[in-house]
């Protein structure tokens, strides 16, 4: 049942994903500390569905939000199960779990679906961030892979062009796209990609820029220490963060203006490697639409 935003009685409550106006969280009840729940809710209206814990949802690390509020009020979640929570149990001395099944919730039918990946094997990071678009999600995984997944569990692989690492995946003008930093690692510039053709994965070279004409000489500093967080929803324009005080700052590719915004402090993000330690920024929009459907 559909309720308003007062706050529900959980012990602790972390953020999984936002997703056109919508955030996922997970739950852990006072009570029964053991158990958890997801939640879908729009701060915007103050409205929350309560999502049932699958059978793996303890043990589930990676939970993405589906919503598109232009094609339904219905919701999904998706849950991607490890290999040991799935009851495979192979080399224990990799640091990395790959991915064997999938569990699919949709808010319309209000039931799991589950799924078994047979094709592949893949890992995704905990923070990967996740693309709904046009009823597909997208995630950046392990190997210079990006999975997708339809509602229906139907799965395939998209490859990076040329080996290069995929920083990060970005929603843009109802079209994906990555950015290709290589501040920190012995590489001097920023590329961005889109993706013109899904069908067959055709990548094209959006922007490109060196470290140092994009920060200049005001903002030096930091061209060995920067991370692209988000993209504008309508404009060629991305931004970052930089440095030791996580200052935000937006990039206009086609003035090819850079803007302060503001520091976030260096207590707002995790320290550690771009995979292992980088702090998921979620790109926010209210949505006041008052619909938030869950089937019952």
């Amino acid at each position: 049942m559909q309720q308003k935003f007062t706050r529900p009685n959980y012990q602790s409550l972390d953020i999984l994903d936002c997703c056109n106006g919508l955030l996922l969280c997970r739950c852990w009840k006072a009570t029964y500390p053991e158990i958890l729940d997801y939640i879908v809710c729009n701060p915007a209206t103050q409205k929350w569905v309560v999502v049932p814990a699958s059978d793996w949802s303890s043990e589930v690390v990676v939970a993405r939000l589906g919503f598109d509020s232009s094609v339904s009020s219905h919701f999904h979640v998706f849950e991607f199960i490890i290999d040991e929570a799935w009851g495979v149990y192979e080399d224990e001395s990799r640091y990395f779990k790959n991915i064997k099944a999938l569990a699919i919730y949709s808010s319309k039918a209000g039931v799991w679906m589950v799924t078994e990946i047979m094709a592949i094997s893949f890992a995704i990071p905990w923070n990967s961030r996740s693309v709904f678009l046009n009823g597909v999600l997208h995630l950046a995984a392990f190997d210079d892979l990006i999975v997708a997944v339809d509602v229906e569990g139907n799965h395939k692989w998209i490859i990076d062009i040329d080996d290069d690492f995929i920083n990060d995946i970005f929603p843009s003008q109802r079209r994906l796209y990555f950015a290709h930093s290589t501040a920190g690692i012995g590489g001097s510039e920023l590329s961005v990609w889109v993706l013109e053709d899904h069908g067959r994965a055709d990548w094209t070279l959006k922007h490109n820029v060196s470290n140092l004409k994009l920060f200049g000489t005001e903002y030096s500093s930091f061209q060995k220490h920067y991370n692209v967080v988000s993209f504008h929803p309508e404009r060629n324009m991305l931004f970052i963060v930089c440095g030791e005080e996580n200052t935000l700052m937006s990039y206009d590719m086609d003035s090819m203006e850079l803007c302060f915004i503001r520091q976030l402090g260096s207590d707002c993000q995790v320290e550690g490697s771009d995979w292992e330690g980088k702090t998921p920024f979620y790109s926010y929009v209210p949505l006041f639409s008052e619909s938030l459907a869950n089937g019952h």
